[in-house]
C-alpha cells in the first residue's frame, strides 16, 4: 500500500526505472487504489528493446523521449481533460 496524502490525479512515469520497479507496476499498484487515475508512460527505450516492457502499453498512453517541454504540457494537459482512464498522448 502506498501512503500519500491527499489525491493523485496524474501519474507520468518512465517504463523502466531502477531496483526491478516498472512504470506498469507501479500504474498497476496506484490504480488499483483509484481507477480513476490516470496514466501516462514514457521511455526513450522502443519496443523490442530488452527491458522495455512495451509491448502492452496502449496507443494513446505512452510519451515516446526526446519530448519537447510544451508537447509534455499538451499531453498532460489532454489527459487531465480526457475521460477517465483515457489519456489522449499523441505527440
Amino acid at each position: 500500500m502506498v501512503q500519500r496524502d491527499g489525491a493523485i490525479d496524474l501519474l507520468l512515469t518512465d517504463m523502466v526505472m531502477p531496483d526491478g520497479l516498472t512504470g506498469r507496476k507501479l500504474a498497476e499498484r496506484l490504480t488499483q487504489e483509484d481507477p480513476r487515475l490516470r496514466v501516462i508512460f514514457t521511455s526513450g527505450y522502443t519496443a523490442g528493446m530488452p527491458g522495455a516492457d512495451l509491448d502492452d502499453v496502449a496507443e494513446g498512453h505512452f510519451l515516446p523521449k526526446p519530448y519537447r517541454p510544451a508537447t509534455l504540457l499538451q499531453v498532460v494537459r489532454d489527459c487531465l481533460d480526457s475521460p477517465v482512464p483515457q489519456c489522449a498522448s499523441q505527440a
